[in-house]
């Protein structure tokens, strides 16, 4: 618990991470819109502009570390890790900051992202997006158990709740009625897995049903 508690502590100062820090938009213009770029994709040396990007498999670009992949991670292990200082220890503090996280990632309207990810994993000259960008998504699930942790806390209202339940409905429809999302759900591997996890989680946070059948 001490470990824990001085990992949650480097947590509470700072800025808060959001989709809109990226130094600029996507394809859409909008920065509320998760962007990356497919992370072993390549300027391409054959060309004057370096389009369209070519693979080097297993090397990654730095430059996809300016887009939202890399605070997307941040976010999930700073509300993840508050929330368990604060389940832990029951200092208030740990809950606060963790609810300023939240919000500030899914729910207030000047920072907050929009509940798709049409532009993941994009490779520059050839898409706008792929359906493999689904998988970067794959460790919200444990934001909400970070959030199940924040439940008796004064920090995280009843109408927070309600709210982000909202945010992981509209992304739950997306991913269940896209094409990216479509096409991840038909995969066979790894991919496909990671998708039936994400859908799993978000439909019972979202749908409480009494069959679990009913989720199929």
């Amino acid at each position: 618990v001490e470990a824990l508690r001085h990992k949650a502590d480097g947590y509470l100062t700072g800025k808060l991470w959001t989709v809109i820090d990226k130094p600029f938009a996507g394809p859409s213009g909008d920065k509320h819109d998760y962007v990356s770029l497919a992370s072993y994709c390549w300027p391409n040396p054959q060309t004057a502009n370096g389009l369209p990007y070519v693979s080097r498999d297993g090397e990654i670009n730095p430059e996809s570390y300016q887009y939202d992949r890399k605070r997307l991670d941040s976010m999930v292990a700073g509300v993840h890790t508050l929330a368990l200082a604060y389940y832990h220890s029951g200092e208030e503090a740990y809950a606060e900051r963790a609810a300023q996280q939240l919000r500030a990632w899914f729910l207030d309207a000047p920072t907050r992202m929009n509940p798709h990810l049409q532009y993941a994993q994009m490779i520059k000259g050839k898409n706008e997006g792929s359906s493999f960008g689904i998988i970067e998504t794959e460790t919200l699930p444990w934001t909400l158990d970070g959030v199940a942790l924040l439940r008796r806390s004064r920090s995280w209202s009843t109408e927070d709740h309600r709210r982000l339940q909202q945010w992981f409905g509209d992304y739950l429809a997306w991913m269940r009625t896209s094409e990216p999302g479509r096409a991840e759900a038909r995969a066979d591997n790894n991919h496909g897995t990671l998708y039936d996890v994400q859908t799993v989680t978000f439909a019972l946070f979202t749908e409480p049903v009494s069959d679990p059948l009913l989720l199929v």
